[in-house]
């Protein structure tokens, strides 16, 4: 999935400098990472019901002290480890590097969600955050889009890309 959304990306007409600029960014940045990444498949679990877009974001705290999870829009069935990699990786509320380690050591001490979560997380992260950082490119997708925008969502782009979530 992730590498369709790259090839889509890459095979956009070049109608101004920041699409030249994007696709120069995604084939030297965002094409080799995805080629070096490689999921374990026979180190999967099964599959568990996840919000995809699951982060702090879309939670509400209760009175009692309880998590509401809200926006199951994109929700599906998918490996543990890809829905922790998200609330990991969310763009719009990524973890510090230290809430990441302590959430992935949380990870290793339980298994709720199948054997080696932690090591499949680390695993799928860059090809995760490969596809987070197309989905702040989606501007570059509609034809009308000002240069502006798609220069500012570049540099959020470029941006998100460079930040550690792990050390």
């Amino acid at each position: 999935c992730a590498s369709s959304r790259l090839d889509a990306l890459l095979g956009l007409p070049v109608t101004d400098e920041p699409t030249a600029a994007m696709q120069a960014f995604v084939g030297s940045e965002l094409r080799p990472a995805l080629a070096e990444s490689k999921p374990d498949e026979e180190a999967s679990a099964p599959s568990c019901l996840s919000p995809s877009d699951f982060g702090f974001h879309n939670v509400i705290r209760r009175e009692n002290g309880s998590f509401c999870f809200l926006d199951f829009e994109h929700a599906g069935w998918d490996d543990p480890a890809k829905l922790a990699a998200d609330f990991i990786l969310q763009p719009e509320a990524p973890l510090t590097s230290r809430a990441a380690e302590r959430f992935m050591d949380t990870l290793r001490d339980g298994a709720i969600f199948g054997h080696k979560l932690a090591s499949r997380v680390r695993r799928i992260l860059p090809i995760q955050k490969c596809k987070w950082t197309v989905i702040i490119l989606n501007v570059f997708d509609r034809a009308a889009a000002p240069a502006e925008a798609k220069t500012a969502r570049l540099a959020k782009a470029i941006g998100y890309w460079g930040s550690k979530p792990l050390a």
